[in-house]
């Protein structure tokens, strides 16, 4: 079942019956997008009566994105964010609650030249904090043209939280570098790991790693030197070579994300990508996943 509780303009509304090893998809129509910095009552839900694997797609022409939705089980009260920088466009943050009357704490790093006038007229800079309370079904949208990675998100109850950017190239070279919107949804930080393995991108020219830490602490990454990451909330990120794969390990727990970089010099056209990886504590022995639909490229994947 596949619900806007709160949200009637149009209201999403629909049941489905699906059996195992198949797939559905069901349109989200366009006025469910968030946009700008805004404070909504966009949320959907989404129940079963087995479990399931649910993905969020962006279908917009010339922009693609997607990210693994989690279920209300793992959600968290602790998160931090992370975004592209610099982007092409605005980075942004997204949080939806799931319980009604939770208390929401939003904390801005200090340096990074962020400001944000929220809906209620208040400017928020670097070094303050976004107080919330929300409903279930409730969700918040925040942009800036500065970095919001290392964002830190508290809450009273389980919330969704995502991240990305509105439109980013990553990592272009003189060419102008093909834009996409990134996003993914945010692992809580009681599952985040202290060792990763990052495989290249196929046929790619490289790609970036971006690594967000909760507590200060040592990061080391294959072929790089080894960088100290000082505060809660601090991150480092580097490119990475094409055909090499990357591990990843810390002294505390990390947060890694791997971007797919835009086209480079010749390079037939492709767009960025971002995803978060999962650690090594975080491993299963079988796994089921979908791919979406293309009509100009294939699916690829590496067991």
């Amino acid at each position: 079942s596949i619900t806007s509780p709160l949200w009637t303009a149009p209201q999403v509304d629909q049941d489905l019956t699906i059996t195992g090893g198949h797939i559905d998809v069901v349109a989200i129509p366009s006025e469910l997008r968030m946009t700008g910095v805004n404070r909504t009552t966009k949320g959907i839900q989404v129940t079963a009566s087995s479990k399931i694997g649910l993905y969020g797609m962006n279908t917009a022409e010339k922009s693609c994105d997607g990210f693994l939705v989690l279920p209300d089980s793992v959600l968290g009260t602790e998160y931090y964010t992370v975004s592209h920088f610099p982007p092409s466009d605005m980075t942004q943050v997204a949080i939806v609650a799931v319980e009604d009357d939770t208390e929401v704490d939003v904390y801005f790093q200090t340096n990074r030249g962020l400001r944000i006038v929220f809906t209620d007229g208040v400017t928020y800079e670097g070094g303050s904090t976004l107080k919330l309370s929300m409903s279930a079904y409730e969700t918040v949208q925040l942009q800036d043209f500065h970095d919001l990675s290392g964002t830190y998100i508290t809450s009273t109850k389980p919330v969704g939280v995502f991240s990305g950017n509105v439109l980013t190239e990553v990592q272009k070279d003189y060419l102008s570098g093909d834009r996409s919107h990134l996003v993914e949804q945010m692992i809580p930080v009681n599952y985040w790991g202290v060792e990763y393995y990052l495989l290249p991108f196929p046929t790619l020219p490289g790609s970036v790693v971006k690594i967000v830490t909760s507590k200060p602490t040592e990061v080391n990454v294959t072929g790089l030197e080894t960088v100290n990451l000082e505060t809660d909330g601090d991150f480092a990120w580097s490119a990475l070579q094409a055909d090499t794969p990357t591990r990843v390990t810390a002294g505390q727990p990390i947060m890694v994300t791997h971007f797919a970089r835009s086209r480079f010099k010749t390079d037939s056209d492709n767009d960025p990508a971002m995803m978060l990886i999962p650690p090594v504590q975080q491993y299963k022995s079988w796994y089921t996943f979908a791919t979406g639909q293309s009509k100009r490229s294939a699916n690829r994947f590496v067991p």
